[in-house]
């Protein structure tokens, strides 16, 4: 395994009496695709939840990249590089496959208003760089011939 980027220690969340997590572990290294699976109830979307920072865990530590996560506020994240998606993954149905993957990519832009509103300089770079990323997830998932579809299709 690469180096972690992503590690869970003992990480627990109780609502009253009941544990949806108890004690979970896990690290994910650089490159590497990770799955959590398991039948409904048994903790996957509660987990998700404390890395996103939801809400508080009961214990153990979150960390991603050497941040600690259980110390950062919940929109900080982004910034971060950690987000999250849901199971109806169709954010804006009426536009394309590749408009949907760029506004997931503008969290992470890092210009300012006036460049956004003029598009020249910083702007520009990040926005091509921003294009150039949505079509290497493409390719990687292998979805070329549906990536001009609108994702109601």
């Amino acid at each position: 395994m690469n180096a972690p980027i992503l590690s869970r220690k003992s990480v627990s969340k109780s609502f009253g009496g009941v544990k949806a997590v108890s004690n979970v572990c896990f690290e994910v290294g650089e490159g590497e695709i990770a799955s959590i699976i398991g039948p409904n109830g048994a903790g996957k979307t509660t987990l998700f939840n404390a890395i996103c920072r939801l809400f508080d865990v009961s214990g153990g530590s979150i960390t991603y990249r050497g941040s600690d996560l259980l110390a950062q506020p919940p929109h900080r994240l982004a910034g971060l590089g950690v987000g999250r998606t849901f199971q109806n993954l169709a954010i804006f149905r009426h536009e394309t496959v590749v408009k949907n993957l760029l506004v997931g990519m503008h969290s992470q832009l890092k210009s300012g208003v006036i460049d956004g509103a003029l598009f020249f300089g910083r702007t520009s770079r990040e926005e091509i760089a921003a294009r150039e990323h949505v079509e290497q997830i493409i390719e990687f998932l292998e979805i070329e011939e549906i990536r001009d579809f609108k994702v109601s299709q």
